[in-house]
């Protein structure tokens, strides 16, 4: 009975995964063409966080992130595409089993195979990722990477992605470690937004002088509304990530970031009309194949080895 309960766990964390991903897709799409004439992405923030906060505190409260990430994630896509922001964050697997393994949250054995398979999947799953990248890169900066700003550029827009990257990397893994001693992920997610917003507030504050939607052919209510759809898909996808990670570690979560890569270049594909090469389907299938062999690796791994918490909680020195 035990096995099948396992097994069943294990389906219902991929499944939900794989629909937060494409969840995360479709809001990056769903909100491209308004950061394209003006939103700015401080204002979009305070206002996703705050929504989250009042949906996730309920849930919370009756069941029991890292605002700079977004700053970033948000303000880099606003001058890249929403392909390329999704494309970005799959180089977060590797960052996060480097630093896993350096923390122990991650099993770490050079002679064992499991291993071994699990570095050659997430170099080809990171390698996917980036010549995914490289293929979507549009042949010339989009219209709205002109802007003077602090967030215009393209090249600005890419170093914005990568450090969103490295935040959501550490925060994954920051995750996991509060989690063991703290084991509600929604009180995390909301307390997160709650704060999240505060600062984001007080960065704009200081960045632009005022709290301020960013164009005039966008107005309160509009940034609202969308910011109401946004908040509810992030709140769905984060708070299941979450509890995901709780469940199954950070590197394993980590692993399915593909997945919004493939479903965003689909949608911007069927939205936006960005077409979809070749070689950029060959790009994917080495992300999934990556995938599935880090994936594979850990079920064995964890069938062979696993791993308990007081595991986790050694000093990493005597």
């Amino acid at each position: 009975m035990r096995p099948l309960n396992h097994m069943l766990t294990n389906a219902f964390v991929i499944l939900g995964l794989v629909v937060s991903q494409v969840g995360t897709a479709a809001y990056m799409v769903y909100l491209s063409p308004f950061l394209s004439i003006g939103m700015n992405p401080l204002f979009f923030v305070i206002l996703v966080n705050f929504i989250m906060f009042g949906i996730m505190l309920p849930f919370a409260v009756i069941f029991e992130r890292a605002t700079l990430y977004q700053v970033m994630m948000i303000s880099g896509m606003k001058i890249t595409s929403p392909a390329i922001a999704s494309a970005m964050p799959n180089l977060g697997p590797g960052i996060i089993f480097i630093v896993a393994v350096s923390l122990r949250f991650e099993r770490f054995d050079i002679k064992c195979w499991y291993t071994r398979l699990k570095i050659l999947g997430n170099i080809v799953c990171i390698g996917g990722a980036v010549a995914f990248s490289i293929y979507q890169n549009p042949s010339s900066p989009p219209a709205n990477s002109v802007d003077s700003g602090i967030f215009g550029g393209w090249f600005f827009g890419c170093i914005c992605l990568f450090g969103a990257v490295l935040m959501i990397s550490f925060s994954t893994i920051m995750q996991a470690a509060t989690l063991i001693d703290f084991p509600a992920p929604l009180s995390l997610c909301a307390f997160s937004s709650l704060l999240g917003a505060i600062f984001t507030a007080i960065a704009q504050l200081v960045i632009d002088g005022k709290i301020d939607v960013g164009t005039s052919t966008i107005d309160l209510w509009d940034a609202i509304r969308v910011a109401l759809m946004s908040g509810a898909v992030n709140s769905a996808c984060l708070g299941f990530s979450t509890w995901s990670v709780k469940e199954k570690g950070p590197v394993f979560v980590c692993m399915f970031s593909p997945v919004q890569t493939v479903a965003s270049a689909i949608l911007t594909a069927v939205v936006l009309g960005q077409s979809i090469g070749l070689k950029s389907i060959v790009a994917m299938a080495f992300m999934f194949c990556g995938l599935y062999e880090v994936l594979w690796a850990k079920t064995k791994e964890e069938a062979a080895f696993p791993q308990t918490t007081e595991d986790i909680q050694e000093p990493l020195l005597p």
